[in-house]
């Protein structure tokens, strides 16, 4: 009985292992349709000291709160040319945003006088005009086609 009882398994687990080696190519497929590349270009980058830290963000809630982005990326601030070049890799197809700063001094937050005018460069997709506040997700959002490398160039405030 207890033979039986393993061989049975045995079975059920090589079915199960021959539907996923039959099925895989199928998932990798559907993985890779609808994938694209982001590559984001940061212009003005004069400072070797900190990071500069990313947000890309997927939906205008998370980008007007500044929490949960889709990605979230600490770049070392080694320009060159004034450059920091960074590529997104199998990003979903879809509508983006970005948010981000040279944090020169590391403490992981963007600085700021009491008047709450940043002390550190910081940047947004599409480079919009900077008035009272940071703009709307729809001054910053850009879409990532399938299947292509979008180019987006963020100059830094």
């Amino acid at each position: 009985m207890l033979i039986y009882g393993f061989l049975n398994k045995l079975r059920k687990s090589s079915l199960l292992l021959a539907l996923v080696i039959g099925l895989g190519p199928l998932w990798l497929k559907a993985d890779v349709v609808g994938k694209a590349q982001l590559q984001l270009t940061i212009k003005g980058v004069e400072r070797t000291e900190g990071h500069i830290i990313v947000g890309l963000f997927a939906c205008e809630s998370s980008y007007l709160e500044g929490v949960h982005p889709l990605f979230h990326v600490l770049l070392p601030a080694e320009p060159s040319n004034g450059k920091v070049i960074y590529t997104f890799k199998a990003l979903p197809t879809g509508t983006y945003a970005i948010k981000l700063f040279h944090d020169i001094n590391d403490n992981q937050k963007l600085d700021s006088n009491w008047l709450g005018i940043p002390r550190e460069p910081y940047g947004f997709s599409n480079n919009p005009r900077i008035r009272f506040g940071p703009p709307d997700f729809a001054a910053t959002r850009f879409h990532v086609p399938s299947g292509q490398l979008a180019k987006q160039t963020v100059v830094l405030n």
